[in-house]
């Protein structure tokens, strides 16, 4: 190779969460997260590999980007299209199942001022896919979980509207959980959201660079 072939080609940098083309991603120095899958006599341990075969590869490109990027989700002020309502749902539920707490308090955050800022009802189907994730993915617990509380305050607050969709209906039959929580809230006439919940100091990677 002479002089003027090595100057001729370009080199691009990419970031590395641009680079993602296989199911199969290498997180390295986690940290506290899902340190306890990689503690002790099991296979994950000896492997140091952990496979999330029950995760969306969609929703979990979302866990990447949380760890190695600002984005979006890291803008604690602005809220999103409600049509995205069910994706945060299922990060929040994500976070949970990957003992991810900054990544669920993100979530929930942007889920709660999305609310706030929702005046009008959604499309019938964007508010179902939102109330199928509290109730299909929610574990059912005695306490109440802080995604089921903004979403049956959100589906209390707008019933009149709901109970004209048939799907709203088959939710409930599909949930009867679900539905004995709606009714109790309704019923006590509470109208007010809850609380808007603050963001934990959750350490992650340092912002991504094209240099490093």
């Amino acid at each position: 190779m002479n002089k003027s072939e090595r100057y001729d080609r370009t080199v691009t940098l990419q970031k590395f969460s641009e680079s993602l083309t296989s199911p199969v991603v290498t997180i390295r120095g986690i940290r506290a997260h899902l340190s306890k899958t990689f503690q002790g006599a099991f296979k994950e341990s000896a492997e140091q590999e952990c496979i999330l075969s029950e995760e969306d590869r969609r929703i979990f490109g979302y866990f990447v980007e949380y760890m190695y990027r600002e984005g979006w989700l890291h803008d604690a002020k602005s809220s999103l299209h409600q049509s995205k309502l069910s994706t945060l749902a299922r990060l929040y539920t994500m976070g949970d199942r990957l003992m991810v707490k900054g990544l669920q308090d993100l979530a929930l955050r942007k889920i709660a001022v999305t609310l706030d800022k929702t005046r009008d009802l959604p499309d019938q189907e964007e508010v179902c896919d939102f109330l199928e994730v509290a109730g299909a993915e929610v574990p059912d617990t005695p306490n109440d979980d802080a995604l089921q509380a903004q979403v049956l305050w959100y589906a209390a607050s707008r019933l009149h509207k709901l109970q004209n969709f048939n799907r709203f209906h088959e939710l409930l039959r599909q949930y009867p959980q679900l539905a004995v929580k709606l009714c109790m809230l309704a019923g006590n006439g509470n109208t007010t959201q809850p609380k808007i919940p603050s963001i934990s100091d959750d350490k992650r990677f340092k912002p991504e660079s094209i240099y490093s």
